[in-house]
């Protein structure tokens, strides 16, 4: 949060400068191509932290406090994104980049980006843990009795994926890294297990509900290969 405070502000001191005034005026208007299904699997990544809901709630002293956070965590982070998705393109128009970081400049900006790589390095073993477990238990290491030696392979299997998503990082464009993303693998996160698991667990359930959880499910089915095709199409 502070590294959000801290873009506002910038964003704010960009858009009461001369740059602001000099800009010409924003073009509203609305397209539909290969780059619009790219941004919409870049925009679904936003529900990347799905998997740590369950160990979250389960972690939490007091369980039945867990809506009310989501709900307030939620409501907080769409504010965020919006705000400053709309003041980086009404401080920089067209020239805004991918990480509207790279658009300020200063001593400040550059505490701003040390900050949300520290964020990035300290938050990742949290983002990585549920396919960790999941990679362990297909290998079958996720066994505790094996000692030093099941430990050892569990930590090389560990360091390989960090390094084979590291190398992936490495080569692939941001965007279309991210798109792929959101196509492969928040997509299903957001849409599609949702409502196979309420359907499942909550049955029977009235048909507004079914009805729901099926329209999210289909969604989610169209939704992943076409943003994976257009990610791939893109890819340059």
């Amino acid at each position: 949060w502070s590294c959000t405070l801290v873009i506002l502000t910038l964003l704010g001191q960009a858009l009461a400068g001369p740059r602001a005034h000099e800009a010409p005026a924003v073009e509203w208007g609305v397209t539909f191509g290969t780059g619009t299904l790219t941004f919409a699997a870049q925009a679904v990544v936003a529900f990347e932290g799905i998997p740590l809901v369950l160990p979250i709630r389960a972690a939490m002293r007091e369980p039945r406090h867990f809506p009310a956070v989501v709900c307030g965590c939620l409501l907080a982070g769409t504010v965020a994104f919006v705000v400053v998705g709309t003041s980086g393109y009404l401080a920089y128009r067209d020239e805004t980049s991918t990480f509207i970081t790279l658009n300020l400049h200063g001593p400040l900006s550059l505490g701003v980006r040390a900050a949300f790589s520290l964020t990035v390095l300290l938050t990742y073993p949290l983002q990585l843990y549920p396919a960790m477990v999941a990679l362990e238990k297909k290998l079958g290491l996720a066994a505790t009795e094996g000692g030093c030696v099941q430990l050892i392979w569990q930590c090389a299997a560990r360091t390989g994926l960090v390094c084979g998503a590291f190398a992936f990082a490495l080569y692939a464009p941001y965007q279309n890294l991210v798109a792929l993303a959101g196509g492969l693998c928040a997509v299903p996160l957001a849409f599609i297990f949702p409502g196979v698991f309420h359907l499942q667990l909550c049955a029977p359930c009235t048909l507004a509900a079914r009805t729901l959880d099926m329209a999210l499910v289909t969604f989610g089915v169209l939704m992943a290969p076409v943003a994976v095709v257009a990610a791939l199409i893109s890819w340059r």
